[in-house]
């Protein structure tokens, strides 16, 4: 896959992701806005059999001044970052998640899927 095509896909699933939670962050549940939220990934993003998997991320505060923010605790204590998701998703689906993260060789329609988030995208916008 091209860094453009990846680049892209970042850019459309992040976008959803973050106005799909309403501009409040998954762990803390402070409205803080759209654009103080990040995609924040469970599993690595070099992992591109869960990169774009919906279960796989949660919009999280950030601050841009200070660099704090769920988003930053998280990355700085995986333990913590498991548990979270771990209760947001529940143990079934957090260990099925896992086993999604271990495939090697994941087969992605860059196509359909760049489709399905524009689309998801639009609906979200037009509220």
């Amino acid at each position: 896959m091209k860094k453009s095509e990846v680049r892209a896909l970042d850019e459309l699933f992040s976008k959803r992701e973050r106005l799909l939670s309403g501009g409040y962050c998954r762990r803390c549940k402070k409205c803080v806005g759209y654009s103080n939220l990040d995609t924040a990934h469970c599993h690595s993003r070099t992992i591109h059999n869960t990169r774009w998997d919906r279960k796989n991320v949660a919009a999280l505060c950030r601050s841009k001044e200070t660099g704090s923010g769920c988003h930053s605790l998280l990355d700085l204590h995986p333990n913590i970052k498991h548990e979270f998701f771990r209760e947001l998703l529940g143990k079934d689906e957090y260990d099925k998640l896992y086993e999604r993260s271990l495939v090697l060789k994941p087969h992605i329609d860059v196509k359909a899927l760049k489709q399905e988030l524009k689309e998801e995208i639009g609906i979200l916008e037009r509220g």
